[in-house]
C-alpha cells in the first residue's frame, strides 16, 4: 500500500515539475529584475517599432531639445527612445500641432498644442499638461499683475 501510494505522490509531483518547466519555457524566464523603466511604464517596444504620426491642429508649437526630452521622459520613455523619436516629435508638432506615438495598430501616447500648452494623453500613464512658457508641467496658478511670458506658438 505505502509503495502505491509513493508512486502516485512521485506521478503528482512529477507532473507539476512538467507543467511549470512547460510554462517557464513558453512564458520565459524573465524575471522582473531584468525590466526596465520603459517596461514599467508600458513603453516595452524597440524604437525601430514605435513611430511618430503627425495630426492637423490648429495651433503649432516650436519646443526646445530640453522641451521635448523632459516631455519624453516624463512619460516614461528610455534615453534610446528619445534619441530615436525625439526629433520626429519636434517636425510633428511644428508642422502639424499635434502628434502620436504608436506601436504598430496601437497609440501609446497623443500630443497636442493647444494656446500656450502642449496636452499629452497616455493610456498607461494619464494626462499631462506642459506649459510651453514656462517649460513647466501642471496648468499654471493666477498671478496677480504680473504678465504672463510670450509662448511659442503660432496659429494657421
Amino acid at each position: 500500500m505505502l509503495s502505491k501510494r509513493a508512486s502516485r505522490f512521485g506521478w503528482v509531483i512529477g507532473t507539476r515539475l512538467v507543467l511549470i518547466l512547460l510554462a517557464l519555457e513558453v512564458v520565459g524566464c524573465r524575471g522582473p529584475a531584468q525590466k526596465d523603466a520603459s517596461a514599467e511604464a508600458g513603453l516595452e517596444n524597440e524604437p525601430a517599432m514605435l513611430r511618430v504620426v503627425p495630426h492637423s491642429n490648429k495651433e503649432m508649437a516650436d519646443l526646445s531639445p530640453d522641451d521635448i526630452v523632459r516631455v519624453m521622459q516624463r512619460i516614461g520613455f528610455t534615453d534610446e527612445q528619445v534619441i530615436a523619436l525625439g526629433t520626429a516629435l519636434h517636425n510633428a508638432l511644428l508642422r502639424s500641432g499635434a502628434a502620436a506615438i504608436v506601436a504598430g495598430r496601437k497609440t501609446e501616447v497623443l500630443f497636442a498644442v493647444n494656446g500656450e500648452y502642449l496636452y499629452i494623453q497616455s493610456p498607461l500613464r494619464g494626462t499631462f499638461v506642459y506649459d510651453l512658457a514656462s517649460g513647466r508641467f501642471g496648468l499654471p496658478t493666477p498671478r496677480s499683475s504680473s504678465p504672463a511670458a510670450p509662448a511659442r506658438t503660432r496659429t494657421r
